[in-house]
């Protein structure tokens, strides 16, 4: 069955903001974004979703890959896959619309890291990302990068957002379900430790999924920080994010 192992709720980049966040870049032409993510269940089939649905014009991925993360902005070239959109290897997204990729054979234990990799040949605005990732986040300077092991060093920023980046999805055992978080900052995991994947949804993850343990279990995290149930104070309120970020 295919299910949800890691999500980031999408939020838009120009809105208020009641915490100082640290530099995010918010312009994008010619470069390469390389996302970490640790998963919770794992799979021998994984496609990712996309997110344009803040966007006011096209969002054009150039290229995507899909590798196993082995630290750093490095991966493990013998797992690194291309992600094709209905057999395309680039996609352009509507304003308001998500992108599913085709799934690709990847054999994901629990509990791992993957790097997803996204060129964005055109000028891109960041008009949809996730703000408190608590994660690294590797930016090229010009050029395509999805397919390499080790990501350039040179003119290469970093921050903690992710972007364009919704959820990864495994085809798993028959019968494994999800269990989404949904919250505020003590769910997005405000002040926990960057790479150390230490949210308490990553701890739950831990203890349902660690070593010795077979549960056909996911979870995933769908905090905002800042976020409110009903109103738009950070972020998409949730009750009107809940068919996206939980039930879909």
């Amino acid at each position: 069955d295919w299910v949800s192992t890691w999500g980031a709720s999408p939020q838009t980049f120009f809105e208020d903001d009641l915490l100082p966040l640290p530099p995010t870049p918010d312009q994008f032409e010619d470069q390469t974004i390389r996302m970490i993510a640790r998963i919770s269940k794992g799979g021998d089939q994984v496609r990712v979703r996309f997110e344009n649905v803040f966007g006011t014009a096209p969002l054009v991925l150039g290229a995507a890959h899909i590798a196993l993360h082995t630290g750093g902005g490095n991966i493990d070239p013998t797992t690194d896959r291309m992600l094709t959109f209905g057999g395309s290897p680039s996609a352009t997204i509507p304003p308001g619309a998500p992108a599913l990729s085709d799934p690709v054979d990847l054999e994901i234990g629990d509990l791992a890291e993957v790097a997803v990799s996204i060129y964005l040949p055109a000028s891109t605005t960041a008009e949809t990302y996730h703000r408190l990732g608590r994660q690294t986040t590797y930016v090229s300077g010009v050029g395509n990068y999805t397919d390499f092991a080790d990501f350039p060093t040179q003119d290469t920023t970093t921050t903690l957002q992710r972007f364009f980046l919704s959820t990864i999805d495994v085809l798993a055992k028959k019968n494994t379900r999800a269990i989404v978080t949904i919250g505020d900052s003590i769910t997005d995991g405000f002040a926990s430790t960057v790479d150390a994947n230490n949210r308490w949804p990553d701890q739950l993850a831990e203890r349902l999924l660690g070593e010795g343990r077979s549960r056909k279990l996911s979870v995933v995290n769908e905090g905002i920080s800042g976020n409110r149930t009903l109103n738009n104070e950070i972020g998409p309120n949730g009750l009107s994010r809940a068919n996206r970020d939980i039930v879909a």
